[in-house]
């Protein structure tokens, strides 16, 4: 898409799975990418670093078991409304009301994809995956969490860690959905770390 707009270069954002996407897409074509923002992102080929963040993950797991166990069974009886209920509540936790309301309809128009997830037949990875190629990362990268986020702070800062030169920003009060829990916050995070590459280049 970026070939045929005529696109040399783009700053990437990706918000969870959009992250990881973006991660992917980079390290088969980093000529392409000016910049990256990612935001309570995933990343293929994760590895966990030693028995402390293996703890945290037992936790976090231990933590979304049961409501990962209500949900499937939930799939498994065509009662969408109820998993979309119970992955709102569980990643969107810090919205407003509003917010959240838009944040289900969005889930509910794509339920879908809880009964037939495209992840294997539409999101074929690069190989190696892209965790093996984040120290190969040479552009501004923004990594994104929300300090209300499940699971993503793990992430984030073994990402932060790992690719150089990156910049790791903590939103308080913000979910794993922080550009719709802390818009103005996010806006103006994301802003200025482009406003600062602009001047770079």
């Amino acid at each position: 898409m970026l070939r045929h707009l005529g696109v040399g270069k783009a700053c990437l954002l990706g918000i969870s799975n959009g992250g990881r996407i973006a991660l992917d897409f980079v390290s088969i074509h980093p000529e392409m990418v000016e910049a990256l923002v990612l935001v309570g992102t995933g990343v293929r080929g994760y590895q966990i670093s030693g028995p402390d963040e293996e703890k945290e993950w037992d936790e976090f797991d231990a933590r979304v078991m049961a409501k990962g166990a209500t949900k499937e069974k939930a799939i498994k009886e065509k009662q969408l409304k109820d998993a979309v209920t119970i992955n709102v509540d569980l990643w969107a936790s810090a919205q407003s009301p509003e917010s959240r309301e838009r944040i289900f309809k969005i889930a509910m128009d794509n339920s879908n994809a809880l009964v037939e997830p495209p992840w294997g037949k539409l999101q074929v990875s690069p190989q190696p995956p892209a965790f093996a190629r984040l120290g190969d990362i040479k552009i501004p990268t923004l990594l994104i969490i929300g300090d209300k986020d499940v699971s993503g702070t793990m992430v984030t800062k073994r990402l932060s860690s790992i690719i150089p030169g990156s910049k790791m920003v903590l939103l308080e009060g913000a979910d794993h959905i922080v550009n719709m829990s802390k818009p103005r916050e996010f806006d103006r995070t994301v802003l200025e770390f482009l406003d600062a590459v602009i001047r770079q280049v």
